[in-house]
């Protein structure tokens, strides 16, 4: 065998290896070709770590990953948007909120629908605006079972029932708030005591937007704003009282 040929065995045989080296990369082992490279002037810094010690290091990143996650409400794993938005540790598919298919919802429909306004009175009319210590949010059986719900569940439902609209996240007057938007981009708030167009669209910022088939993000970290951002709750119940002060100036007319 000729000495070319045993040099690119060898050189074959080299480069199989691989050497437990980290901080380069987010890469576990390095192999023989990039532990030279990196061990060169242009490669970057590496210190070389046994691999009993990496093993230690990799579970204080994940124990740091699993407090980084804790700490946040919103998760994103292949295309995919988490949020943890009921029990602590829980973690579910934003899209699974909105629910077509659900029986109940279909019950519902099948009594008011396909009427979009009608849909909408309904809600209105059905479920008391009640706010949320913490943050839990009911899917569209829980909201109809109970009769109330803050903004974002009565939101759900309402989306839910139409079918083809949007749950939108974001801010009323500066503090955290979810409403609807139709198929026309038309807002629909849920909180009303009756259905009826909002006075005041210049006030609603949307930041994120979501339904059964796809979620939406204005900008990148927005669900987490809208979530971490101060709910304004006396302004909330001023809309609301609004509504009824209207419902009774048209009422006794």
């Amino acid at each position: 065998m000729d000495k070319w040929k045993k040099i690119a065995i060898y050189t074959a045989i080299a480069a199989s290896f691989t050497i437990p080296v980290f901080r380069s990369g987010g890469r576990e082992h390095l192999t023989f070709w990039q532990w030279v490279w990196n061990h060169t002037i242009f490669g970057p810094p590496i210190q070389f770590i046994p691999y009993e010690d990496y093993s230690r290091e990799l579970e204080v990143e994940a124990a740091t990953q699993l407090i980084s996650r804790q700490s946040t409400r919103v998760a994103y794993e292949d295309h995919h948007i988490l949020v943890s938005v009921r029990e602590p540790g829980e973690w579910y598919d934003i899209l699974d909120f909105v629910q077509p298919d659900n029986p109940d919802v279909l019950a519902v429909l099948s009594l008011y629908g396909p009427d979009r306004w009608s849909l909408y009175d309904f809600v209105c009319r059905n479920i008391n605006y009640r706010s949320d210590i913490g943050e839990f949010w009911k899917v569209p059986s829980e909201t109809l079972a109970s009769k109330r719900g803050d903004c974002e569940d009565s939101a759900i439902l309402l989306c839910s029932l139409l079918q083809n609209a949007h749950v939108a996240l974001g801010s009323y007057g500066g503090g955290g708030h979810a409403w609807v938007l139709d198929e026309e981009g038309e807002i629909l708030e849920s909180t009303f005591t009756s259905a009826r167009r909002v006075a005041d669209p210049e006030n609603y910022t949307t930041y994120a937007l979501f339904n059964h088939l796809g979620a939406y993000e204005f900008w990148p970290g927005a669900l987490q704003q809208i979530l971490d951002l101060r709910r304004e709750e006396k302004l909330k119940l001023k809309l609301i009282s609004g509504a009824l002060t209207l419902d009774k100036v048209l009422n006794s007319n």
